[in-house]
This record gives structure tokens, C-alpha cells and sequence, in this order.
């Protein structure tokens, strides 16, 4: 196993040599069991192909027809947090929880044009959000399980509950999504027999059928299955994951907080309505997102395997190999972004020079085909929701955060995305 280290070596193995390597197998099995199939682990000509499907879902005009549910969920949120506050008298909350729930929910509404607390099972038994959340939040016999069964089949064997609870709620999360699928495609096949067309934002389900219906796809309700699970897996976990490390870093920089408390409170007076363009013009703001992404990107890496003989900077690769690509080693390297690469500096993105300035300066969404397509759905998910946040709340440490006084804060481990190890605790303090 190999890992990438330059970027030259990154750009070949990224974009010049794309299709020549492959997410492993064991990789694939492994998360595949979570995430679905879709566009994740598609390869060569059947990635190239399903991309096209999927990525007119996130043009800008599309996106500036979600801003309002982005908007919508983060009015929510503040929501929440105030009532939490009044009704429990405290001022500290773990928001790495809360966050996920909001994330959650914008990519139940994006993705499948409903509200996820509202799913069930046909037989109204179980609902989507409890098998979800069983589903994603594993525990360590239930991870083991999973790993050991990626290289033997054992699910159907091992009578454990932490066997047997993953299974029901995987299954049951696929059946619930299952029947979304059938009821969007009549609805849909409906409306195009009357020779009506679709007026109001359309999410990920509604477009993929849509294409399907005009015959311009030939996508099976399997495939479409699988889209939808990878969407609902990868994007929201890494979005809240950035949005605790965001409030991470508000809290423990004031500064920085009341630089950018001043720019959005200056925006929301000039423009109380906000819109997608004012929300993504605001400079700093912009530049604390893409300097949150460099130094906590929430993927902490991802896999390859050469599927032939491949010279990459001079070096044979041979047949099979593997290679480990972390966005850490590019994002945090003093080489591109100097001796303070380690420092959160949101004002060092208005004058990038050198590989800092060129796309594969930083990793944290992939770069070449495989760019992560959602990369514009998520910094606009952010902004939004950091622009609802900062406006009503003052953040500061909390008690254990406080108490680590400059020590870095302990990390789950193992794990695939970036996150504190016991969540994040954090005051939330109403503006005056």
C-alpha cells in the first residue's frame, strides 16, 4: 500500500490516470453496505455515464432553487437552539448531534423532496430517521461484524442484536426509500400523461425520474436507489462534521467570530431577505468556509487500486496495487501553504500564490472526473446555515472544551470522517 504524498502525484493519479485506478473491493463492500452503490463506486465508462445523469442536479440554477430549503432548515436550527436554551435554562449543548439532525434533514428535502420524519415503513412499523440513525451510528460489535463480513459472509449467521438491528434497519431504510421511489414515478408518469410540467424545485429523486420518463436515461429503480443512499450517507455526515468544526473554531477564535458576525450583520441590514448570490458573495465568509475545509476537510481519506501496470511520477505502479490519497497531506503541507499551514487564517485566501493557488492546492472534495459533485451543494449548505448560526448566537467553550486549554481536541478513531471523539460541547449565548 502507497500513500500519495505530492501533488504532482496526486494530479496523475486523480485526473491524467483517472480511470486507471478503482475504488478497492474491500472498500466498496465495506461502505457499499451503508452508502448503496450509485455513483460512488461506479467506474470507467459507467462512472462517466451515471455523473451525466446525476450532476445537472447540482448546476447554480439549481442550486438557487434549494437555497430556500437551505435557508428554511437553518431558520430551524436557531429555532431549535433558542427553545433548547429557554426551556433548559443552560447554555451548553453538544452540537455535533445537532447538527447532524439538521443536515439530516436539508438532505431529506433536497434529495427526496420530503420531510425524512415523515417516512415509514408501509406496514408503519418502523420509521426512517430511528433505522437511519441505527444504520449510520454502528457500535464496536456491529462494526466488527461488518468489517469481518466484507471478507466472509457472515450476516445470516451471527444471531447477535447488533447483528440482526443493523440488517432491520438497513433493510427497512431501502424499503422505505423503495416505495418513495414507486409513488414519485406514478405521480410523475401521471403528470406527464396530462402533458403537465413540474413548476416548483426539483430534488434528486424527482430529476432522476424525470430523466428516466423523457428517455433520456435508462436508469433501473435499483440505480436510482442507489444514488439516493449515497446522497443521503456522504451528504450530510461530512456537512455537519464541518459544521462542528466550524462552531470549533468560533468558539475558540473571538476574533475571527466578530469579523465575521460584522460582515453578515452588515449584509442582513443592507438586504434582509437574503438570496443564494449576496449569501455566496460575502468575502470572508467565503474565505472562513474554504479555510474550514482546508484544515478540517471531513473526509480523512480514500482508497485506490491500480486495475493495470501505471508509471505515476516516474514510478511503476504495478497491477493491483494500493494507494491511500488523505486530503491531509496536500491541505496541512507547509510546502504549498506555509509555515503556519497548521493555523486557521481565513485572510490567507486573498492572496494565494503558488500550488496553494491551483486546484489540487487543496484535497477536500477530490479533485479530476471523480471531483466530489455535490462540492457547491455543500460550501452553499454551510454558508447558509453559518449565517443563521452567527446572527443570533454568541459561541464560546464549553466546560471540557475550556478545559483542554491548548491541547487539540481527542478524535474518533478509526473512523472515515473527521470528528471529536466525545462530540463537541459549546455555549450558545442569544445576541442582544
Amino acid at each position: 500500500m502507497l500513500l500519495v504524498n505530492t501533488i504532482e502525484a496526486h494530479r496523475q493519479v486523480l485526473q491524467t490516470c483517472c480511470y486507471d485506478f478503482q475504488k478497492p473491493g474491500f472498500f466498496a463492500r465495506l461502505v457499499g453496505e451503508i452508502a448503496g452503490a450509485g455513483l460512488l463506486f461506479a467506474e470507467a465508462d459507467d462512472h462517466k455515464r451515471q455523473r451525466r445523469f446525476v450532476q445537472n442536479v447540482f448546476t447554480p440554477p439549481n442550486l438557487r432553487k434549494l437555497f430556500p430549503v437551505f435557508q428554511c432548515k437553518a431558520k430551524e436550527l436557531t429555532t431549535y437552539l433558542s427553545s433548547f436554551l429557554e426551556r433548559s435554562g443552560e447554555h451548553e449543548i453538544e452540537v455535533q448531534s445537532v447538527f447532524t439532525k439538521a443536515t439530516l434533514d436539508i438532505i431529506g428535502v433536497t434529495t427526496l423532496g420530503v420531510e425524512l420524519e415523515n417516512l415509514r415503513t408501509p406496514d408503519v412499523k418502523l420509521d426512517f430517521l430511528s433505522c437511519y440513525n441505527r444504520m449510520m451510528e454502528q457500535s464496536q460489535w456491529s462494526a466488527l461484524i461488518s468489517f469481518i463480513n466484507v471478507q466472509v459472509p457472515i450476516r445470516r449467521w451471527v444471531p447477535l442484536e447488533a447483528n440482526w438491528g443493523f440488517v432491520r434497519a438497513s433493510n427497512a431504510v431501502r424499503e422505505i426509500l423503495k416505495e418513495c421511489i414507486r409513488e414519485r414515478m406514478q405521480a410523475m408518469l401521471k403528470h406527464h400523461d396530462l402533458g403537465q410540467r413540474e413548476t416548483v424545485p426539483r430534488d434528486l429523486l424527482s430529476y432522476l425520474i424525470g430523466e428516466r420518463i423523457s428517455s433520456k436515461s435508462e436508469l433501473s429503480n435499483e440505480q436510482i436507489l442507489g444514488h439516493l443512499m449515497n446522497f443521503l450517507s456522504a451528504g450530510h455526515e461530512t456537512t455537519a462534521g464541518a459544521m462542528t468544526w466550524a462552531v470549533y473554531v468560533l468558539a475558540t477564535n473571538q476574533e475571527i467570530q466578530d469579523h465575521l458576525y460584522a460582515e453578515i450583520r452588515e449584509l442582513r441590514s443592507n438586504n434582509p431577505a437574503q438570496d443564494y448570490t449576496t449569501v455566496d458573495r460575502l468575502p470572508y465568509l467565503h474565505n472562513f468556509v474554504r479555510e474550514l475545509l482546508r484544515l478540517y476537510s471531513p473526509a480523512v481519506f480514500t482508497n485506490r487500486e491500480a486495475t493495470r501496470n501505471v508509471i505515476i511520477c516516474g514510478f511503476h505502479i504495478p497491477k493491483g496495487t494500493k494507494l491511500v490519497l488523505s486530503p491531509y497531506v496536500t491541505n496541512l503541507s507547509p510546502r504549498v501553504w506555509g509555515p503556519d499551514s497548521h493555523e486557521f487564517h481565513p485572510k490567507r485566501w486573498d492572496n494565494l500564490s503558488g500550488e496553494a493557488a491551483g486546484p489540487y492546492g487543496i484535497e477536500t472534495f477530490s479533485n479530476g472526473p471523480r471531483i466530489c459533485i455535490g462540492k457547491q451543494y455543500a460550501i452553499m449548505e454551510i454558508k447558509t446555515l453559518l449565517v443563521e448560526l452567527v446572527s443570533h448566537f454568541v459561541v464560546t467553550k464549553g466546560k471540557a472544551l475550556a478545559s483542554l486549554e491548548n491541547e487539540a481536541v481527542p478524535l474518533h478513531n478509526p473512523a472515515v470522517t473527521l470528528r471529536p471523539r466525545d462530540g463537541l460541547r459549546v455555549k450558545f449565548h442569544p445576541r442582544q
